[in-house]
């Protein structure tokens, strides 16, 4: 009797080890077909428990004029205790799908400019608001060109070396107040803008450029063969982390950007004003120069609640200019407009951003009268 239970015990175990074998497969193999439909490396999660940043590393490479750009064919995964994002840079270094420099449909070509706002920190792809109005439109290219941290002198060397290529019909530039402070290139010499052999003064990691690497002992992890190999425990084993960490996470964020803020705030003290206006306002005439050149309208955009960015409103006749700051103020009053710790606008802001947007491009192209 007993002989006969102990087998049976055996068989019964024997059995559920090869269901959750099975299953653990299972799980596996769907991970992996649901990896390749939607492009994604699930395995960067438990990379991403070894050494945990806002802003991985392997995002950027090195660049001697812009001091960084996007680095071309990367994935990376981006933890805080406000989101989990995975980051995809196509061939030509955009967090976009891809697209060829020619326009062989014949679409409407838009290129959209600016720094981690428009980049989309902290919202997955086709989410953010330049994704959101692009499917919006059937005859529209809407091809995203943000880089966090960059400043109007990088956007100004960026659209003429890398976006005329793409021919575009329209430049849109979203500004905020951190884009107008950011100055890191030698490009204004002598109240003129000079273009050739123009390079970095400054590392790209400065103040205002907010690239924040987290370096914190307690999110790092040895992980087994097995974890480092598989899409599911890889996955698995990050979220159980997370859950674990959590607490930790959240004083750590919190700390950060209050620490960040603060220099931010003292080192604003110290710049001039009329300085950085009268910068801005020539970067931006520069960038509308070119534009003319190449029959393309330039659209400014101001997506910042803090502060006045008004001047920019009559800078030139065949500039297209609208000030979000008021209406984004206003729906700030409804619910947040950022995440709880980090301050770059959630996805409820960038749904609120790309339904102006599409006003926008509707009045200007379609000739629709925008709300």
């Amino acid at each position: 009797m007993r002989t006969e239970l102990k087998k049976r015990i055996l068989n019964y175990a024997i059995l559920s080890f090869v269901l959750i074998f099975l299953n653990l497969i299972i799980c596996e193999l769907s991970m992996r077909v649901i990896g390749k439909k939607k492009n994604i490396d699930f395995r960067l999660y438990t990379k991403e428990l070894k050494n945990s940043d806002r802003l991985p590393s392997d995002l950027f490479v090195n660049d001697d004029i812009l001091g960084r750009r996007l680095k071309p064919n990367v994935q990376v995964l981006a933890t805080t205790s406000d989101f989990s994002v995975i980051y995809s840079i196509n061939s030509k270094g955009l967090r976009d799908k891809e697209y060829d420099f020619d326009n062989p449909q014949g679409k409407i070509r838009i290129l959209a400019f600016g720094d981690s706002c428009t980049f989309g920190e902290g919202v997955s792809y086709s989410r953010r608001f330049t994704d959101i109005a692009e499917d919006y439109f059937h005859n529209v290219e809407i091809i995203n060109f943000g880089v966090p941290g960059y400043g109007l002198d990088q956007i100004l060397l960026y659209f003429a070396a890398d976006g005329l290529r793409y021919k575009p019909d329209y430049v849109m530039v979203f500004i905020n107040r951190a884009i107008e402070r950011r100055y890191s290139t030698d490009i204004i010499k002598d109240n003129s803008i000079v273009l050739d052999n123009a390079i970095s003064k400054e590392p790209a990691s400065d103040l205002f450029t907010a690239y924040l690497n987290r370096n914190d002992d307690f999110f790092k992890h040895n992980n087994n063969f097995v974890l480092e190999k598989s899409y599911f425990l890889s996955f698995l084993n990050y979220h159980f982390s997370l859950l674990r960490l959590r607490s930790k996470l959240r004083q750590y964020e919190k700390k950060l950007w209050k620490d960040s803020i603060e220099q931010i705030r003292e080192k604003a003290k110290l710049q001039n004003s009329a300085q950085i206006q009268n910068r801005t306002k020539s970067l931006i005439k520069k960038i509308n120069e070119i534009c003319r050149e190449n029959d393309i309208t330039l659209i400014v955009i101001t997506i910042d609640t803090r502060g006045d960015l008004g001047y920019l409103e009559k800078l030139e006749d065949d500039i297209i200019f609208y000030d979000l700051e008021g209406r984004l103020r206003n729906e700030r009053r409804k619910y947040p407009l950022s995440f709880k710790y980090d301050h770059h606008y959630n996805q409820k802001a960038h749904k609120f951003i790309a339904k102006k947007v599409i006003d926008i491009l509707e009045k200007i192209i379609f000739n629709t009268p925008a709300t």
